[in-house]
């Protein structure tokens, strides 16, 4: 065969790396690019993290990235959709379990829904992708909105909506609003230090932090004065 019968043979460069590199290798890869990603951006913002802190952080060469997620964009957008998908899921399966609810029951459920997930320090990535929409929501990135709108907002207007019942009044009054902003302020307490240190939490004690019991607590806090807002 000629030099130049053996080219036409040979496959294109794209296969050989292809062939060359074994799925498994490639998936471990794209997972240690995810992991190393989503600590690095929940720790300091997508805008403070570069290529090379990634790659050197999952011990990959720089072109990995872009193999993988087209740059580094592409890759925070992956972790930012599986946190968003996460988000809608829990959503859609408390709106299930509420929907034949009376409106303060709904509200009791709302809330024993989602306390215990922000209190479960254990979850450690749960807690990183936690820390990450958080970050959305005060400096976003380009992908900010979209994590309100898809991830938080159908949540915030299910919660208007059980309060602007309880209240009878629309969503839109300026009260529900107010209401809403109490009740996820109570949830601040409950959120687990990365380091495990929380000098507010150490302050008020584990007694009364404890995860059922605060939950109760924020329950009957919240409707009590959701009530006294009424009429």
């Amino acid at each position: 065969m000629s030099r130049a019968s053996r080219a036409a043979a040979r496959p294109p460069a794209s296969a050989r790396a292809s062939r060359a590199r074994p799925p498994k290798r490639d998936a471990e890869t794209r997972q240690r690019l995810l992991d190393t990603a989503l600590e690095l951006f929940a720790e300091r913002g997508f805008e403070d993290v570069t290529v090379r802190d990634l790659s050197r952080e999952a011990r990959v060469n720089l072109a990995a990235i872009n193999y993988h997620f087209g740059d580094k964009l592409g890759l925070y957008r992956e972790l930012i959709e599986g946190a968003i998908r996460g988000m809608r899921g829990l959503h859609e399966e408390q709106l299930e379990a509420a929907k034949d609810l009376a409106p303060e029951d709904q509200l009791r459920r709302y809330v024993r829904t989602f306390s215990p997930r922000i209190a479960d320090g254990d979850q450690h990535q749960r807690m990183l992708l936690m820390k990450l929409v958080r970050r959305e929501i005060m400096s976003p990135s380009p992908l900010g909105r979209r994590v309100f709108e898809r991830g938080i907002l159908p949540r915030l207007e299910h919660l208007s909506e059980i309060i602007a019942r309880i209240l009878d009044c629309p969503p839109d009054d300026a009260r529900v609003g107010l209401c809403v902003l109490s009740v996820h302020a109570q949830f601040v307490f409950l959120v687990k230090a990365p380091s495990g240190v929380n000098l507010l939490q150490e302050w008020l004690g584990a007694s009364v932090l404890e995860v059922a019991r605060a939950t109760e607590h924020i329950i009957e806090f919240s409707l009590a004065g959701i009530r006294a807002r009424k009429g």
